[in-house]
């Protein structure tokens, strides 16, 4: 059997708000980025742009692709082997990495369409190497959120793009896993409970898939109002992907790939235009 890997990505919506804005002003905004090599500090990890280069060479303007470097700021070891131990907590606090060494990094890859106005991120290509899309999102807000940028290029909005999952997609898929059904009763003064759960998960054989009565589609309908619903679905690849019917569900997709064959450079390349395609 083939070896296969799986990157997930998400998308964020870039817009610059203004007079007079081309896909020039969105080129020269992330080369101002290149230029400026920031580091931030999210959440305890520390996070730069790194090895961006155009994303078509014979058409420079039409975006970049680089990558999203993340290393951590926090360190709970460093072994001194001239002493032939760790470095205790007070000896660590005190401890700084000079600049060009970044402890425990992490390289995820991203796309930059100036025509399309959006950013394509990888979050996941294996069980350690992750990244919240929502860490995403305050980095790049992080970047345009100071007065030099604003001056310069205007009132910028980065959202995530959210693609809640319909009604129909849950009834007709016919390889959902598990279900999550939150029906929020607060609005109604005969119920006791403000919120009631219902967790159904599909048996762990390779085949085994839920299957929806009349009351489990009557208590989708009802969360899908008044609350909301969580599934699992077995896309066409076999691999499990998830989703929401909550706004506030970044929208996420899975590729899966042989990496004797191709690796996740030309991956991101070759789906970026589908994934945006999605994402309308």
């Amino acid at each position: 059997m083939a070896i296969q890997k799986t990157i997930e990505y998400t998308v964020l919506d870039l817009k610059i708000h203004g007079e007079k804005v081309d896909k020039n002003l969105y080129f020269d905004l992330f080369d101002d980025f290149k230029k400026q090599k920031k580091e931030l500090l999210i959440n305890s990890h520390g996070l730069k742009l790194i090895y961006m280069e155009p994303l078509d060479r014979e058409n420079p303007k039409d975006g970049f692709i680089g990558n999203v470097l993340k290393w951590d700021r926090n360190v709970s070891k460093v072994l001194n082997d001239e002493l032939g131990r760790e470095l205790s907590d007070a000896e660590l606090a005190e401890y700084t990495f000079p600049d060009e060494l970044k402890p425990n990094p992490k390289l995820f890859r991203f796309i930059f369409d100036t025509n399309k106005h959006k950013i394509l991120c990888e979050i996941s290509e294996q069980d350690d190497n992750t990244i919240s899309p929502n860490v995403l999102l305050d980095f790049f807000r992080t970047l345009v959120n100071n007065d030099r940028t604003r001056n310069q290029f205007g009132t910028i909005e980065i959202k995530l793009i959210n693609k809640p999952i319909q009604l129909e997609t849950i009834l007709q898929t016919k390889k959902l896993t598990r279900l999550e059904i939150l029906i929020d009763h607060s609005n109604n003064e005969n119920e006791k409970l403000a919120k009631s759960t219902q967790i159904f998960e599909a048996k762990r054989k390779k085949d085994h898939f839920l299957s929806l009565n009349e009351q489990n589609i009557s208590d989708i309908k009802m969360a899908i109002k008044h609350g909301y619903v969580k599934c699992s679905i077995k896309n066409k690849d076999d691999r499990v992907e998830y989703f929401s019917t909550s706004l506030d569900h970044p929208f996420t997709k899975k590729v899966t790939y042989n990496p004797n064959k191709t690796d996740s450079y030309h991956v991101i390349k070759a789906n970026a235009d589908d994934i945006f395609r999605e994402t309308e």
